[in-house]
């Protein structure tokens, strides 16, 4: 069992993704005017990207991706550090302040996110390199 959910680790995860993408669409029109919405475009976001990410697949040397091997690009870490690591977090501040009622609890959800924002920019801006070349996912 658990070779086969080693094997197909990728179908799984994206399956599921957009399993979640199209439930959110299929309830759509119910929580159109809620902030719900907003997690619906995300699940789409988040499915979507990380279909795109799967490109790694293809930069291979006999491969029509091969131009990438030795660049910055020939790994996803660029991509899915800016979406997962900053992206996802932005999203859920965002979130949050959406679906909070405390006025008190709002700025100080936007005042951490733009505070996160600045340091991510910051950071990015020093140590660029290591930003496009590793993965900080766990």
């Amino acid at each position: 069992m658990s070779n086969f959910l080693l094997d197909n680790y990728h179908l799984i995860t994206y399956s599921l993704e957009f399993l979640a993408a199209v439930t959110g669409l299929f309830f759509y029109k119910k929580y159109k005017n809620t902030a719900a919405k907003y997690f619906i475009y995300f699940l789409w976001f988040i499915a979507i990207s990380d279909t795109l990410c799967y490109y790694t697949q293809y930069v291979k040397p006999d491969r029509f991706l091969s131009f990438l091997i030795g660049t910055k690009f020939e790994k996803n870490h660029w991509w899915s550090n800016l979406y997962w690591v900053i992206g996802a977090i932005m999203f859920f501040s965002f979130y949050y302040r959406k679906i909070l009622k405390t006025e008190l609890h709002k700025r100080m959800i936007k005042v951490a996110s733009y505070g996160f924002f600045a340091f991510s920019l910051i950071y990015i801006a020093l140590i660029g390199m290591l930003f496009l070349i590793n993965s900080f996912l766990f």
